[in-house]
């Protein structure tokens, strides 16, 4: 199996980065890859969780323009892209492709973004590409994937775990699991299906990695890895915390039984995404949903309809249950239509996603 890690500027490279994301994906190869900037909530994590990527990626693929980026304390001084290319270049001689936009209209090429393209262009396994403005580097692409050498991704030789929640329904609380999964064990989500009401949520997830990754002690790790993220939940939202289990899924059964109450709250918004079955894209979509402070009242994934081969659909009932005040921009508007074209704007432009669509539902239904 083959492992990619992209690595390039979020912003100046977007459509670059979405097109080799896709482009991995359909030739049977996994990507791994960051969707936004990780360095403002927790450098610390940002850096461990790439870390941990960069150590079980099999193969490279970078993307050069004109900036390389800030240096980061936390990298040494240097920017993403340059400790990437060295971390990655420390755990072996994988095979690298570069992949870089010529500059055009008098662009200037900031002068630590060249060294580094040097470096990286002076690399013994490495395929370059080089990218005229409006080319098309399709074929280009394709076949310097062939030239690695790599195999295709295997779906049938995974560890599988189901993981399992009760407790109070939080704002944020898939993209806490999603995020855990993904970022510390590379896990891929294979279907989720959450619930809540009354402020009372159940969810069902199973989730792989490849068996080579899995190793001793994988589940003790992710049971108290989500413990701590349900703990800062529960702080951070005055809340009792619930409970987590990770059991892996030939493991014995189990009901349980507690009281909702007599309230019962509706969704405003129903929201269908197809993407990619990627490790992280659930928590992606989940994250943008977390930012926009919308809560999910209800979720299920599952396989696209037949003629969509490797994608998923993410169905989602969404609510906006928080006090924070609508964006001057929209005075006197329908609250669940600005939740809707917030959405819908937002995963759009999302890398790995398909297709949206976006509905709002009637009150009180």
């Amino acid at each position: 199996m083959a492992r990619f890690f992209v690595s390039s500027r979020m912003a100046e490279l977007f459509w670059e980065r979405k097109k080799v994301v896709e482009l991995l994906h359909l030739n049977g190869h996994t990507p791994l890859f960051f969707e936004r900037e990780p360095w403002i909530d927790s450098p610390d994590d940002a850096k461990k969780a790439m870390d941990d990527m960069l150590r079980r990626c099999d193969a490279l693929v970078q993307l050069h323009y004109l900036t390389a980026g800030m240096p980061q304390e936390v990298l040494g001084d240097r920017t993403p892209i340059w400790y990437e290319f060295e971390q990655f270049r420390s755990h072996g001689n994988g095979p690298c492709i570069l992949l870089y936009r010529e500059p055009y209209g008098g662009a200037i090429v900031d002068p630590t973004l060249a060294a580094i393209t040097r470096k990286v262009s002076a690399y013994p396994r490495v395929e370059k590409i080089a990218v005229k403005e409006n080319q098309d580097w399709t074929g280009d692409f394709v076949e310097a994937l062939a030239r690695t050498g790599l195999e295709q991704d295997s779906l049938l030789d995974r560890e599988r775990f189901v993981v399992r929640y009760s407790g109070r329904d939080y704002i944020g609380l898939l993209e806490a699991v999603s995020r855990i999964l993904f970022r510390m064990f590379q896990m891929n989500i294979d279907y989720l299906s959450y619930a809540a009401v009354a402020k009372v949520g159940a969810l069902c997830m199973t989730c792989s990695t490849p068996g080579e990754l899995a190793g001793r002690g994988l589940m003790s790790k992710m049971g108290e890895a989500l413990d701590v993220e349900l703990r800062k939940l529960s702080e951070s939202q005055n809340g009792p915390s619930g409970s987590v289990e990770c059991m892996c899924d030939s493991g014995a059964g189990m009901f349980s039984v507690a009281p909702l109450g007599t309230a019962c709250e509706t969704s405003e918004c129903f929201l269908e995404v197809r993407h990619a079955d990627l490790p992280g894209q659930v928590h992606a979509i989940c994250s943008i949903i977390k930012d926009l402070q919308i809560n999910i009242d209800e979720a299920h994934l599952h396989p696209a309809e037949p003629g969509f081969p490797g994608l998923r659909t993410l169905r989602l009932w969404l609510s906006k249950k928080c006090d924070r005040p609508e964006p001057a921009r929209h005075p006197g508007a329908d609250p669940r239509c600005v939740m809707a074209l917030a959405v819908d704007e937002r995963l759009r432009s999302l890398i790995g996603v398909r297709s949206v669509g976006v509905q709002i539902l009637s009150r009180g239904v």
